[in-house]
C-alpha cells in the first residue's frame, strides 16, 4: 500500500491529510461492500481538496515552490 505521508509530488502534499490516510488504511479489513463505499468517499474527499486546493493560487504557488505573480 502506497505510504500517503510520502510528499515526493506537489499533488500528493495538496492531499495529504490524517484523516485520509487512516481511511484508507481501514479498507482492506471491511467486508466488500463497506470497503467500496469507503473508497469512493475517500476518492471524493481527494477530489474536493483538489478542487479547493487549486482555488487557493497562495497554497498552488507555495507546493510548487513557485513566487506569486502579482
Amino acid at each position: 500500500m502506497p505510504n500517503r505521508n510520502d510528499s515526493s509530488s506537489p499533488l500528493s502534499r495538496l492531499i495529504n491529510d490524517d484523516n485520509l490516510t487512516i481511511l484508507e488504511n481501514v479498507i482492506p479489513y471491511c467486508n466488500t461492500n463497506l470497503g467500496k463505499l469507503l473508497a469512493l468517499c475517500l476518492k471524493f474527499s481527494e477530489m474536493q481538496k483538489i478542487i479547493e486546493g487549486f482555488d487557493d493560487s497562495e497554497l498552488v504557488c507555495s507546493l510548487l515552490g513557485r513566487q506569486l505573480k502579482k
